[in-house]
């Protein structure tokens, strides 16, 4: 069963989230780069992730309810054998702006879905839902739903910081932007 929800929020923001989870859950996490290498590295807890949470070859936070297994041949080998997870694919700062991450499990594994959806309703509340979306070639305009903002991330984006969608060319807005 794919779940997935498109989240812009502070590393700050998702670093306490995953703690009062990890609080609540007996959970397990690694963090996962993509470049130079694949690669797979456990944390013992959670409160080691505050010593990486700044470090940009960072791309995704892998959940489990087992040790996350990180000796793999490969992304197929380990995504493989780490099927169940719960991936927070991190927001992307770019220098043109934030690109938005994604939170999400592909598991079909009931006792695991029973706990990710708990951790993605808590995700859903601390955050608030829509955007809207600028396409500035054609200038066409709309209310994008599905992709949710923190607080941390609504006031950087009045101080201007600029918000990207996970793909194209389109500007997000919390507001809707003057013509």
């Amino acid at each position: 069963m794919q779940i997935t929800v498109s989240v812009l929020a502070t590393r700050d923001e998702i670093r306490d989230w995953i703690a009062y989870q990890a609080g609540r859950f007996d959970l397990h996490f690694a963090l996962v780069r993509y470049w130079p290498e694949f690669e797979v590295v456990p944390l013992a807890a959670w409160s080691e992730f505050d010593k990486q949470k700044d470090a940009e070859q960072w791309r995704e936070v892998w959940i489990d309810l087992r040790l996350v297994r990180h000796k793999c041949k490969g992304q197929l080998d380990c995504c493989s054998q780490n099927r169940d997870r719960l991936a927070l694919q991190l927001p992307d700062r770019r220098p043109e702006g934030l690109r938005e991450g994604r939170l999400g499990t592909l598991s079909e594994d009931e006792a695991h879905l029973r706990v990710w959806r708990a951790v993605i309703r808590y995700f859903r509340k601390q955050t608030s839902a829509g955007v809207r979306v600028v396409n500035e070639s054609s200038e066409a305009r709309g209310l994008y739903k599905n992709i949710r903002y923190s607080p941390g991330i609504a006031e950087l984006h009045r101080q201007g910081l600029q918000l990207l969608p996970f793909a194209g060319g389109n500007r997000l807005f919390i507001e809707e932007p003057a013509e």
